[in-house]
This record gives C-alpha cells, structure tokens and sequence, in this order.
C-alpha cells in the first residue's frame, strides 16, 4: 500500500495514539484502512453542492467538495445564519459514514436466530411488503395499539411524519429516544410553555452554566463556540464571562473564565443561594418579579388557602453559609457569583445537563435565578423560539379502529406514571419485558440505538425478545438492529434530500434545505419514501394521511409555505445581518421573487431559510400559564401531582413520598433543593460521572475513525476508554496514572485504564460515553467499554428521564481476585 504524506501524517498520529492506548497494531490496521479509502480520489470535474449537516442537532450548514461523482471534502456554509462557515469534527468526519465499508447495502430479513447475523437480502417492494403485511395484522386484529415506534431523534419533518403514520394507524405509542431537556420542562411548569427553551447567548455577558456542555455536544455546538467568542469581545474590565460549575473540568470548564468545582447533584442548591443573595441584597428586578411573576411573597389563592411564597423560603432555608455545607461551595463564592450575576449586564442561567439525578428541580431552581434577574424574554436572557411558517397539512380522521387504538393507555407510562413526561424510553422497556399494560406486537425503530444508548442496555435486548415483529430504518447494523427481524437502510448524509429543523436553543426559526450530493451508492432509500410507500400499501386513512409522492414532494411544500408567508429572507452572507445586537423586533420583508420556481432555486442553491426577528416582551405568548405569570409557586405542577394522586388514591403527601421527595408540603412546588436519590449501598462510596464528547456524542458516531482518533485529545487517550480519578482519590486507592482498573456497581463491572486528573472532585469517578460497541462496525466494535453498563435502572421520577450516574467502587485490576471473594464471601 502506496501512502501519500497526508495518509502518512494520519497513520503515524493514529499509531501513536494506539501505542498510548495499549492497541498497538490493532490502532495502525484501522488507521490505515481508514487512510486508504480516504486516499481514492478521482480527478476530474470538480463542484461545491450545498446542504446541510444531519449528525446531530446543531443544524449546520454545508457544503460539499464533488471530484466527478466523489465527494471529497466537506466545508461549512459562509451563508448559514447560525454557524456562518463553521463546521464541527463530527461535519468534516462525514464520508467516513458516506463511505464506510460497514453500511447495510440494502435491504435484508433475518434468516436466522435474532442476533446470530444471518441475513437474506431481499427488494423494496418484498421489505415494504413484509412491513405492511405485519401492520395489516395488528388492524385486522384491532389491536393497531400493539405497534410501538421509537425515534432517535422529535424534530424535524421525519418525526411528524411518523407521527402522522402513528395517528392514522391507531397507535399512541410514539416514543421518542433522545433525552427529554430539563430546561424546557422547567419552561411549562413556569411559563406554561412546551418545548426547550432559547438562550440568548449572543447578546448575554454573563452565563452561569450548571454542567452544560456548551462547546463539547449540547444542542448545536458551533452556534455556541461561536456566541462563546461573542460574549468575550471588549475591552478589559467590559467583556462577558462564561462561569462553568460542575464536578469535572470539562472542555466547556476549561474554556471558561473560571471552573466552579460543585459536589455532584447540588447544583440546584447553589442556584437556590445565588438567588437568595439576589433577594437579600435587593438585586434582583423588583418590577419584573411585581408585575409577572406568581409566589415571590407569601400568597392566599381564590379559595381562601395561604401560600409559602419563595422569598420566605429563600430566606429560610438557603442561605450561603446553608448552600456552602451542601455544594461545597464557598459561602463567599456563592455571594460573589449572585453580586457579579446581577452586575455584569444580562445575566444568563442555564443548566442542568441532560442525565441529571433530580434534573426537574434543578432546572426550576436555575429557572428561577433567571426570572429573579429580569431575564425572561429580554436581551441576553431566556426567550421562547419563534416557529417558522409550516404547510397546512389536513388531518386525516382517525378511522373507527384507529379511534380505538388512540383510547389506549401508553405503554411508557408518559403522562400517567410519569405526569410531565411527553414520553420515556425507561417506561416502554418495563412494558416490553412485562407485557404490561399490554404486550407489544410490533416495534419501529428509527436512528435510535436503546440497546447500546440507553443505561442497562441488555435489559432492553431482552425484553426485545418478547416482541414478535421488529423493523429497524438503520444504515449499520448496531446493537439494536442486530435483534430485528426486518433491516431498511436509510440514505447516509449528503445522499439525500434532508429537511434540517434549527437548533435547539435557537430564539429565532432557520430552515436548512439539505440537497443530495451524490448519488445514493447502495439499495438504500429514504425513509420518507419508505414511509409514504408504506401508507399506500396500507391504504384507507393511513394513505390519506401521508398523501405525497415522496419525501422531496413534502420538503416542497414546506418551500412553499415559506414563500407564501411573505416573510424572512433566503440564507445571504452571514457578516451583511449577523450576529444581531440584539435580535430585530421588526420582521423581515423578503425580496420580492417572480414566482416560487425563482425561490425555490435560490432557497436550495444558498441552503435555507430563516427569519432573525423576535419581539420581546410579548407576554402572551412567552407566558401561558393559568395565571399569565411566571409561576415561582408552579400551579401546573400541584395540577399533575393533584392528578396522579388521585388515580392512585393517594394523598398528594403520599404521592410525593413514594416518588422519593424529601420534601412533601408546600415547598414541593416552588424550587427547592431535593438531595441526589440513587441508592447507595457502602460499598459503593464513590460517584460516576458519565460524560459525552463532542466526537461520539451518545455512540452513534463511533465508527468514524477520525473521531476516534480525537476522542480523548485532553486525557491523551485514543480508540479506548478511560476514568478520571483526582490525585487525592487515586492515591488513597493506591491507583497510578496508566494503570488497568476494575469500576464496579450494582449493575455492572468494567476494566479500563486511570487517569490521573486534577480536574475533577475528590470522590468522583468521571467516564467518557459512546465507546464499548459490540456491534455498528469495525471501527467501533470492541473499543473500550460502554459505561450504560454501570448504570442501574433509575429514573427522574416526574419525567421517567433515565438518570445517567451511578455509585460505584473502583480496584486495581490485579486485584480482582480479591476482591470478587470479598464481593461474594
């Protein structure tokens, strides 16, 4: 093999690396396969094509460097309002999922035992078939209910149209995988608002992050790098500051102005006593607080029964020298953070991360420092996203078997077992294996991987087992995908036409119209075809609900839509209207088009759409609480809780207890600090903090060699696992950097290498997410260890979110003798 000096530079990191890990050949071998299919570019005609980036919800624009009918490179779009040019690792890594040697070739059933391998290809019109029969069964039996559908990802067109499909055919169980945000739960308890709530990063000078990953994964990481630099522009003395406060020093802490060590799960409490600092010394906005919010002061409602209000327990409860002993926080510090908080300009909460153990009244408490300062739906605070204009779709009415399905009870307990959860992957796995509140028929499976993704994943493998029909849209075989039955592979980025929906976070709406760059190079199909294929089989009410002829029919009509509302503009040069100081109150008038043909040519050549205007202060609609305030006592919440306990027959002081409250009165709806609740047994003293990279995100990118190569650049590690011990913990287990370890918990065991880092809390464990793969590929499978496997089963218990840490023990590896006796003795 013949390598070039480009080749060669990326060989010689890869081995180093490999070395550093412990992999030695096995690193150089995949480097240079890697290397290799890298290398084979054609010379010819050559050609940039615009589109857009579908790896993750960062939204970003792309484009794409084609040599004849190869694409080469991939560079981001200069003419993306959000990202302006910028394209993250996980972008420039593309053509490694475009080319892998591993993708599904086309569609294949299963001819063997589930998860032995065995597979038969077959055509499109046999799978879509073989779909349609099995669904045709569940209608005929009237059980439409017993189908399931899990998606990885809730925005965007595809999961409307599954939603749609779902409707027609009469299931309620839509479950949607990626994790539910605990800030936009917070916003419908508070404001009476659904969705996550937008960050004005932009324009803020001061941020308070409680654990938030902002440049390494959360949401839309370039948006944020980007703001980032923003808010520190200015002279000395007047530019912004970024406050990072969490258990490790992560990217995100490393970059900021100062790191906030934090004792795992307070975090909460330390928001409670910067806001109590707020309130003490007169700093928060009395207008604001007077005039829009519900429950600062103690309170009587139209019934005639008095309120604690939250300034009463601010005073009571969290005062500096109190939070200090919780957090581990400085009593001095949590004065400085609120004085600073209040001094610099529009100051900016926002947190927690995802995974958190009591993320809901984390997020409140967090929420509230924000409404306590004036930041709601101002300048550098917490607005709520303006949506873009969207076809008016007719409903097609359920038919009389759907209306039945519909009547259903959830399997995941969503909105019931758990009252504010819109759905939980944790609850449909307990359906699953227990065939309750009724067993599940049929399962869909859409870019989500629960059987690797999720904590305690072999749980979810084994209740697969009870389920007679499983159908996965997957472009690799992964840990789930192994286990179906039925195998359609979807188009891989960029070959197909894609709608990608804004960022999360995002105030303003911006519509990326992602175009094919090449053409499909295997059997593959979208999945928007797939599924409106599928209706038509079905036909009836279904096929009404899906009318189209193919997907690039609907994205047309969302064109449309947008050229019809007379309102925004088609991408233009970033620098000529961005960064907006602050977001215009005034909509933009588009220029005038001769018709939509003329449009549409310009929306696909410059790769979307947006609208950078928002109106703040538009009470009404930011605002849509029962009272029209912003609640500090969240009378959304006693609602639900008063629900659940009465279809449990319980009292609402019962109902809290069982849900593992610490408090069970009043305090219960105002933000209030509630200990972490994962069980712990003593021998298990230490705290695993599980932690995404920007590189693999949740493991689904783990096949991307690049990526691997870049994973664990701050810990010098490659291609594997690690955990972080402080050298004050290290020591006292007797551990030295580089050495093989055993972390141990309840549910699991696992052996990796220690490093040493002075970034983290004494007691805590930190380990990376996304490696340990048994199955997507060469390049991921085997690699390290997947921490999901130490993580038991618990869940957030108003939302059924899955909490993403555990207790654990950690021991040298030559060790395990010992301690496995001692384990069992």
């Amino acid at each position: 093999m013949e390598l070039g000096r480009r080749a060669f530079l990326k060989v010689a990191a890869a081995t180093t690396a490999g070395v550093a890990a412990g992999r030695g050949g096995s690193a150089l071998g995949d480097a240079l396969q890697a290397s290799a299919l890298d290398e084979r570019v054609p010379g010819g005609v050559e050609r940039w094509v615009t589109t857009g980036c579908t790896l993750c919800s960062g939204g970003c624009g792309a484009r794409v460097r084609v040599v004849e009918t190869r694409a080469v490179k991939l560079e981001g779009n200069p003419f993306h309002p959000v990202t302006g040019g910028g394209l993250c690792p996980v972008g420039q890594a593309a053509l490694q999922l475009l080319y892998s040697p591993d993708r599904v070739k086309g569609p294949m059933k299963r001819v063997g035992d589930r998860g032995a391998g065995q597979w038969e290809p077959v055509s499109w019109e046999e799978a879509i078939g073989t779909l349609a029969s099995q669904l045709t069964a569940l209608r005929e039996r009237g059980v439409p209910h017993a189908l399931a559908l899990v998606l990885g990802e809730s925005r965007g067109l595809m999961p409307d149209l599954f939603r749609r499909l779902a409707r027609a055919f009469g299931t309620p169980n839509v479950i949607e995988g990626d994790d539910a945000d605990p800030g936009g739960i917070a916003l419908w308890l508070a404001q009476g608002v659904r969705g996550p709530a937008a960050y004005d990063l932009e324009n803020a000078r001061y941020i308070l992050s409680f654990g938030v990953p902002l440049v390494d994964g959360w949401w839309a990481p370039v948006r944020q790098m980007r703001a980032l630099a923003d808010v520190r522009q200015g002279l000395p003395g007047r530019r912004g500051k970024l406050v990072q406060i969490e258990p490790r020093m992560s990217p995100t802490a490393a970059r900021a102005d100062e790191w906030i060590p934090v004792n795992p799960g307070t975090e909460g409490a330390l928001a409670l006593g910067i806001a109590h600092v707020l309130v003490a010394d007169l700093l928060f906005d009395r207008r604001f607080v007077a005039e829009r919010t519900l429950g600062f002061q103690d309170w009587t409602d139209a019934d005639g029964h008095s309120h604690l209000g939250f300034r009463t327990l601010l005073v009571r409860e969290y005062t500096p020298d109190a939070v200090a002993e919780i957090t581990g926080v400085p009593a001095e510090t949590v004065r400085r953070l609120a004085h600073e908080f209040a001094a610099y300009g529009p100051g900016l909460a926002l947190g927690p991360r995802i995974g958190h153990e009591r993320a809901i009244e984390t997020a409140l408490a967090i929420h509230a420092v924000n409404a306590l300062a004036g930041r709601i739906d101002r300048p550098g605070g917490v607005l709520v996203p303006r949506s873009a204009p969207s076809p008016s779709w007719s409903d097609a009415e359920p038919d009389p078997v759907a209306s039945r399905g519909l009547a259903m009870p959830r399997l995941d307990g969503a909105g019931e077992e758990f009252p504010v959860a819109e759905s939980s992957l944790r609850g449909l796995t307990s359906a699953l294996g227990s065939g309750e509140p009724y067993p599940v028929q049929a399962l869909l499976l859409w870019r989500a991987n629960p059987g690797f993704a999720q904590p305690s994943p072999r749980r979810f493998l084994e209740a697969l087992a009870q389920v007679p029909f499983v159908a996965s849209f997957s472009s690799f075989l992964d840990e789930t995908t192994q286990y179906a039955d039925l195998v359609l592979p979807e188009h891989v980025f960029p070959e197909g036409w894609q709608h990608v929906p804004p960022p999360p976070g995002l105030p303003y709406p911006v519509v990326t119209f992602a175009q094919p760059a090449v053409e499909p190079l295997h059997d593959t199909r979208h999945t928007g075809d797939v599924l409106i294929a599928l209706a038509a089989a079905l036909g009836g009410s279904v096929r009404q609900a899906l009318p189209w002829a193919d997907f690039q029919q609907v994205l047309t009509g969302v064109a449309e839509a947008l050229y019809r509302s007379r309102r925004g503009m088609v991408f233009i040069r970033h620098e000529e209207v961005f960064p907006p100081r602050p977001l215009r109150e005034l909509e933009w008038a588009p220029p005038p088009y001769a018709s939509f043909d003329e449009f549409y040519e310009e929306l696909i050549a410059n790769g979307g759409w947006t609208d950078p205007s928002y109106r703040y202060g538009d009470w009404g609609r930011v605002i849509r609480t029962s009272s029209g305030k912003f609640e500090f006592y969240s009378q959304t919440l006693r609602r639900v809780v008063d629900a659940r306990a009465e279809a449990e027959g319980l009292t609402v002081e019962a109902l809290l207890d069982r849900l593992g409250w610490s408090v069970t009165d009043e305090r219960a709806f105002l933000p209030h600090y509630e200990p972490p609740g994962v069980a712990v047994e003593p021998r298990y003293s230490r705290h695993l903090h599980a932690f995404r990279l920007l590189s693999l995100g949740d493991g689904r990118r783990a096949n991307q060699p690049y990526l691997q190569e870049i994973l664990g650049v701050e810990a010098g590690v490659q291609w594997n696992s690690w955990i972080e011990l402080n050298p004050e913990t290290a020591a006292e287990l007797g551990i030295g950097d580089g050495e093989w370890v055993w972390v141990e918990s309840p549910a699991g065991r696992a052996r990796v290498r220690a490093k040493v880092y002075p970034g983290i809390m004494p007691g805590v464990v930190a380990m990376p997410e996304g490696q340990g793969h048994t199955a997507l590929g060469r390049y991921a499978a085997g690699k390290g260890v997947n921490v999901m496997e130490l993580i038991g089963t618990e869940v957030e218990p108003l939302s059924g979110a899955p909490v993403l840490t555990a207790r654990v023990r950690v021991y040298k590896a030559q060790e395990a003798a010992t301690q496995e006796a001692e384990t069992h003795g």
